[in-house]
C-alpha cells in the first residue's frame, strides 16, 4: 500500500481561526441536514454543541460568520428562517475549503 502524501503549506481551512472553522462547521452541518437556512442563533447553539462550550457568545458568533462571509465561504439572507433575522448559507466555495480541510486530516489519520 502506497502512502499519501500531504503538503504541509497552510490551507484555506486552516487559516482560518479557530472560531472560524468551528462556525463553518456548524453552518455547513445544519444546512445539510434541512433546507431551512439557519438563523445565526442556530449556528451559535451548534458550535456550542460541537466544541462542548456552554456558552458561546453572540459577539463570537457575530465576528466569526463576519470574517467568513467577507472571504466568500458564507452568505447571509435576509429574511430567513424567519422576519428579520439573517440566515447563514455556505457557499460553494465554503464547502471546497471544509473538503480540502477534512481531506487533508483524513490523509494523516487513515494512511
Amino acid at each position: 500500500m502506497s502512502k499519501k502524501t500531504i503538503t504541509l503549506e497552510p490551507d484555506a481551512y486552516h487559516e482560518l481561526t479557530l472560531f472560524g472553522r468551528d462556525h463553518l462547521l456548524a453552518a455547513a452541518l445544519l444546512n445539510r441536514r434541512s433546507e431551512n437556512v439557519p438563523a445565526a442563533s442556530t449556528v451559535t447553539d451548534t458550535v456550542g454543541r460541537i466544541t462542548g462550550d456552554d456558552s458561546p457568545t453572540d459577539n463570537t458568533t457575530r465576528a466569526a460568520l463576519h470574517r467568513l462571509e467577507e472571504g466568500g465561504l458564507i452568505e447571509r439572507v435576509d429574511g430567513q428562517p424567519v422576519g428579520n433575522a439573517r440566515g447563514v448559507r455556505v457557499t460553494e466555495q465554503g464547502y471546497h475549503v471544509l473538503a480540502r480541510g477534512a481531506a487533508r486530516l483524513n490523509v494523516v489519520a487513515f494512511d
